[in-house]
């Protein structure tokens, strides 16, 4: 009997030995895989890290530029609103210019208009004037040649002692003789 039992204790161990070998062996396994699983799985995520540092590098960097062009934006923006500034300054001076420069150019307008009628007038009564004068000369030159007409008449005595009796004149030479007289006293008003 004890030869049975060890016999059956033998075969009963060697039994569980090589179902725990194989256990282990298949443990063993297992944990080679999940190994494997994992040293994958870490590489990945190494992997992804890497990209993560590198998208983080770079976003840091396009975060940078960005920066630097929000600076340069505003930089931009406050030099457009200085401009801004300058310019309604500038167009308010050019707009109260304009409006000077259109009052006085009525201002001018107006006088150049009364210069005009001044001018108009003066050369109205300098026409007058100069007519009146015209008619002066012509009387003159009439009483040059009259007297030159005397001095070689041969009845020269005759005419000095003589008497000129002076009739109604034609209303042509009247109306000369007005123009004359008025001519006269606007010369004289004038000349005052």
């Amino acid at each position: 009997l004890l030869v049975e039992y060890n016999y059956l204790v033998s075969t009963q161990l060697e039994s569980q030995r090589m179902f725990f070998e194989e256990k282990l062996e298949q443990s063993e396994q297992e944990n080679f895989q999940m190994i494997d699983y994992l040293k994958k799985q870490l590489e990945d995520l190494q992997q992804e890290q890497e990209q993560f540092e590198e998208t983080l590098i770079e976003t840091k960097i396009s975060k940078k530029k960005a920066d630097k062009l929000i600076s340069q934006l505003h930089s931009k923006l406050d030099k457009y609103e200085n401009d801004k500034k300058t310019l309604l300054g500038e167009n308010e001076f050019l707009k109260q210019l304009n409006d000077t420069l259109q009052s006085n150019q009525e201002k001018l307008k107006n006088e150049i208009k009364k210069q005009k009628e001044l001018i108009k007038k003066e050369s109205v009564s300098k026409d007058e004037i100069i007519q009146d004068l015209q008619n002066q000369v012509r009387d003159l030159m009439m009483h040059i040649q009259t007297a030159q007409m005397l001095e070689n008449a041969p009845n020269k005595n005759e005419i000095e002692a003589g008497s000129v009796f002076i009739g109604d004149a034609p209303a042509n030479n009247n109306n000369n003789n007005k123009n004359r007289n008025q001519n006269k006293k606007k010369n004289k008003k004038k000349k005052k």
